[in-house]
């Protein structure tokens, strides 16, 4: 009998981070004949998936893309392209939603002449739905969607794409069964989709100027538990819905690599490290380098569960950061200590915690600290600086094999791929 493990697909793996970086690692996985997926991949790999698979609880930013300009007939229109456009290439996206804009990253533009070579159909087939045919709903990119309403709405279908319809009997039918477990009922908590505009370059707020086009790409979100109501009453209601949106600047997401043939089940990707780091750290062990010779014999630690590691040099210095590299096979606590740090630009979320200065105060018996919290102290309503509280510890290390860096793991697909047998 087939597994969910066994299902994974290893034509497919999930990236997160910064979307420049995440979205190049999915390209380098997806490989020549290879794409990041479109929106459409996506809505196949969900129709065949089940609720708490990856593919569901996750944002997802796509390759397909979304463009608001004017037709040749000057009358505004979206345009919907998967995976062919002027956005099909990153290089192409970093140009339009920075070079273009004078380098201050933004929304993406693209030319006139672009947008009219577009619809054409120079670049391939996509679906032109008129900006009138979105006015239909009074409230089309703030309303709560029923199945229904979704399969009639044209800038939803032109969105999922050809199987849309599949797409939305899945996600009515997961929604219902959310609802019954939380004892809703099925009657008034039907809504489940969410059509969402640019917030910074709303297509409702002016018409196209006829000298550039909008250019996104488009994302989806995964399933939030969602209380909202309706402009035509006022009653409010919970229901389990998921956004359809165009992605802007800063924006987070996960870009899935795709190498083609049946996605059904993408692979987790680096996250299978975080998530799974307590059963697969053994596997992950290669052989280290000698230590430098100027390097520290004072080593920060960082504690994964029960595991302690020392971390690697140049990773997060906070206490719930850091990456793990030589795992310590002994460890004795020693004592406590508390130094103050300064908050940089009032940043009280992250505190900036300089190892050297630790070092420089480890007690001679200890060769080896952890963060082990790191409190923020307020002045009247400013932020002053953080509390930091340092473990000492005498530590063994047993061997030297270590945890690669993830930056170098996160190019390693054959051993990610072997992560989840």
């Amino acid at each position: 009998m087939e597994t969910k493990a066994s299902a994974i697909s290893a034509n497919a793996m999930m990236f997160d981070g910064e979307f420049f970086e995440a979205a190049a690692l999915a390209r380098k996985f997806a490989g020549d004949g290879g794409r990041i997926a479109t929106m459409a991949d996506v809505v196949q790999a969900r129709r065949l998936a089940e609720h708490d698979e990856l593919i569901w609880q996750r944002p997802i930013i796509t390759s397909s893309s979304e463009y608001f300009g004017l037709s040749k007939f000057g009358t505004p229109i979206i345009i919907v392209a998967h995976g062919n456009g002027p956005l099909s290439d990153l290089e192409d996206v970093f140009i339009s939603y920075c070079v273009s804009r004078g380098g201050q990253p933004k929304n993406g533009l693209i030319s006139q002449a672009e947008f009219l070579r577009l619809e054409s159909g120079a670049f391939g087939p996509v679906e032109v739905v008129p900006l009138a045919a979105v006015w239909q709903r009074k409230h089309p990119f703030q309303a709560t969607l029923t199945p229904e309403q979704a399969m009639e709405d044209p800038l939803v279908r032109a969105r999922l794409g050809d199987i849309g319809d599949y797409y939305i009997a899945r996600h009515r039918a997961i929604s219902l069964e959310w609802a019954e477990s939380k004892y809703l009922g099925s009657r008034g908590h039907e809504c489940m989709l969410v059509n969402r505009d640019p917030n910074r370059q709303s297509y409702l707020s002016k018409e196209p100027d006829g000298n550039v086009a909008s250019a996104h790409l488009l994302g989806v979100s995964d399933l939030v538990q969602y209380d909202h109501g309706h402009w035509d009453d006022d009653i409010r209601h919970t229901c389990l819905v998921s956004a359809l949106s165009c992605y802007e600047w800063g924006d987070e997401g996960w870009v899935v690599g795709y190498r083609g043939g049946h996605m059904l089940r993408p692979h987790p990707g680096p996250g299978i490290v975080r998530d799974k780091f307590a059963s697969v750290w053994q596997r992950l062990l290669k052989s280290g380098p000698p230590p430098l010779p100027n390097s520290s014999p004072v080593r920060a630690l960082v504690r994964i569960g029960d595991l302690l590691f020392t971390r690697h040099e140049t990773s997060d210095s906070g206490p719930d950061g850091g990456e793990p590299e030589y795992p310590v096979s002994k460890a004795e606590y020693l004592e406590s200590g508390t130094f103050n740090f300064p908050m940089i630009d009032g940043d009280y979320r992250n505190p900036k915690i300089d190892h050297k200065v630790i070092r420089a105060n480890t007690p001679p018996w200890a060769n080896a600290f952890r963060v082990a919290s790191a409190h923020p102290v307020w002045k009247g309503d400013d932020p002053s600086h953080h509390v930091v509280t340092v473990e000492f510890h005498r530590i063994e290390v047993g061997s030297r094999m270590r945890v690669p860096p993830m930056a170098r793991m996160k190019e390693d697909f054959d051993l990610l791929l072997s992560l989840e047998v």
